[in-house]
């Protein structure tokens, strides 16, 4: 299973469709937040599933804060990461996800692109795909589950 992973699109209908351009093929697309209504977008340019949660800069139409969804046999914490203070460190959210179970977790808020284990869980955070703030500039993110196993990729994005 492919799963495209976006984050921190603010409103910038182009980025999200060179993301989903650059993610054809995703079986579902995962969107952590800013904003949460973009989630609604890429379900419409991409024709799958969408899962949505609401950011820091969501002041219109909101969605959960967090959700825990089950894909391909993975426990997957989705979250923006500003409740989580992932700006300071991932403690707090490495902490939460282990008290939810989470074999993965998905995060935003930073615009930069995250790939890191703790233990047996992933912390993957697809950085921005309209305001990227690392050397890579706009990105998103797939995970690929096969096997039980997880490979995820963090995509630049012109």
């Amino acid at each position: 299973m492919l799963i495209g992973v976006i984050s921190d699109s603010h409103g910038k209908v182009s980025a999200i469709d060179a993301a989903v351009r650059a993610l054809e093929g995703a079986s579902v697309y995962i969107h952590a937040g800013d904003y949460y209504c973009d989630g609604k977008l890429t379900a419409r340019l991409s024709g799958v599933t969408c899962y949505a949660v609401s950011g820091n800069c969501d002041f219109g139409p909101r969605g959960p804060m967090e959700l825990m969804i089950e894909l391909d046999g993975k426990k997957i914490y989705v979250v923006h990461g500003h409740l989580h203070s992932v700006k300071r460190g991932l403690d707090l959210l490495v902490k939460t996800a282990a008290q939810k179970g989470a074999d993965i977790v998905v995060f935003g808020h930073t615009h930069v692109p995250v790939v890191a284990w703790s233990g047996n869980t992933l912390l993957f955070n697809p950085g921005s795909v309209s305001l990227g703030r690392s050397d890579l500039g706009n990105t998103c993110g797939s995970l690929e589950i096969k096997g039980g196993q997880v490979a995820p990729r963090i995509i630049r994005i012109e």
